[in-house]
């Protein structure tokens, strides 16, 4: 049984002496539950044999994820030494013990971070004829190049005029506000959202732009919203903050004043910026090129005719002619998600009886 009031004077800890913003707070008290769930200990008991049984029961996870995970046991560590639960040089300890791998971030990442045009414009178009917030929200993210938590934590207040975006010390990323640009066509898509879709706010959620049944969107919520995406358009790798590469690297494309793009990417560290300059150059360049190389191969066969290029479905979906009226559906708004699922399900399991 968790002490909940060990659970809140951690929170207290967090909130008052670290100035961890809300969601920073709800990530680590959830990892810190599932840490002393794991061991099955009381704090003051805790060994290095605990850490590395967190270490284990971690490796499921994905190396991105493996951060926060640590960073918040870290952090707990921390605060425990700070109450003189344990002493002082059990923090050298956690820290040799829970040490992420560093990921690798450079331009070849970014080639499967960043979406491409006919990816984005389909799931732009795709949201827009489902769920007006979907597309408000997906458009914000693109065009203001949003984290997920900035997205979600917008205010109707934070749209100060006619081109600036506040983003308020408790939503982003290292508590830094920022100002920053806004594109006309995000703005009218914003007002049309508020005016139109919105709906009414229930108590305490006044000030939210992005709403789900009257409260703010949930991180649990968006991830859904997510997965309902990678379901309709077929890109399983699908995720939110490649709204956030996108908009970057689009800008990067027509920008290369590096002190310009870093200001609205809101990057630390100019050497981040490079990399999607870097990157933005580079397919452009191979853009070119194979541009130039199609329109050689055609000056040299003249009466080589070049066959129209059909949309191909991803390989990985290959649909039987039911399923695409099921998903034609579904795209049109006319079923739901789990309307989808169930009725999938239903003509697998009829196949199965067919043909034993």
């Amino acid at each position: 049984m968790l002490d909940e009031n060990h659970i809140k004077a951690f929170e207290d800890y967090l909130r008052q002496k670290q100035r961890k913003r809300s969601e920073t707070i709800k990530t680590y008290l959830w990892t810190i539950r599932t840490f002393l769930t794991v061991i099955n200990k009381q704090p003051k008991s805790i060994t290095k044999d605990d850490l590395d049984k967190w270490t284990k029961y971690c490796s499921k996870y994905q190396n991105n994820s493996l951060t926060p995970k640590y960073g918040a046991v870290k952090k707990y560590i921390d605060f425990l030494i700070d109450e003189d639960i344990l002493p002082e040089e059990f923090y050298g300890v956690a820290l040799r013990r829970l040490k992420a791998p560093k990921l690798q971030f450079d331009e070849s990442n970014l080639d499967s971070l960043v979406l491409k045009p006919q990816q984005h414009e389909l799931i732009f178009e795709t949201a827009k004829k489902r769920n007006f917030m979907h597309y408000a929200i997906f458009k914000t993210a693109f065009w203001c190049m949003l984290r997920r938590c900035e997205a979600r934590g917008l205010n109707l207040s934070d749209i100060k005029d006619i081109k600036k975006l506040q983003l308020r010390a408790d939503i982003t990323k290292g508590g830094k506000p920022a100002t920053i640009n806004i594109s006309g066509e995000c703005l009218d898509i914003l007002r049309e959202y508020i005016d139109k879709h919105r709906g009414i706010p229930k108590q305490g959620h006044e000030e939210a732009i992005f709403l789900y049944e009257g409260q703010r969107l949930s991180n649990t919520k968006l991830w859904e919203i997510i997965k309902e995406y990678r379901v309709i358009t077929g890109f399983n790798d699908f995720h939110f903050h490649q709204w956030r590469h996108t908009g970057i690297t689009e800008y990067a494309r027509v920008e290369k004043d590096v002190k310009k793009v870093q200001t609205q990417a809101r990057h630390d560290d100019p050497k981040t910026t490079m990399r999607y300059i870097n990157y933005a150059s580079q397919e452009y360049e191979q853009s070119y090129s194979n541009f130039e190389k199609s329109l050689t191969k055609r000056q040299q066969h003249p009466e080589t005719e070049i066959p129209e290029r059909k949309p191909q479905p991803p390989k990985d979906v290959a649909y039987s002619q039911p399923r695409n009226e099921l998903l034609q559906l579904y795209k049109d708004g006319l079923l739901t998600y789990a309307e989808f699922k169930e009725l999938l399900s239903s003509q697998n399991n009829h196949k199965n009886t067919m043909y034993g």
